[in-house]
């Protein structure tokens, strides 16, 4: 059994995970900007707050979800 050969594996298996995984982290951020965002124009400081899921208007439950 050569560790060395296994730790170059493990690395490069890890270091390709993370590459696969970086792009859904971005993507998540993004998205959570954009809602933020969209609902600071309503005057919304804490879109993630459950009473925004039953409002009335259907842009801001849209930011919320």
């Amino acid at each position: 059994m050569d560790w060395k050969k296994i730790g170059r594996e493990l690395e490069r298996h890890l270091m390709t995970g993370i590459s696969y995984m970086i792009q859904i982290v971005i993507a998540g951020a993004v998205l959570m900007a954009i809602s933020r965002v969209g609902a600071s124009f309503y005057g919304i400081s804490n879109i993630w707050d459950v009473k925004w899921a039953k409002s009335a208007n259907v842009i801001i439950r849209f930011f919320e979800y």
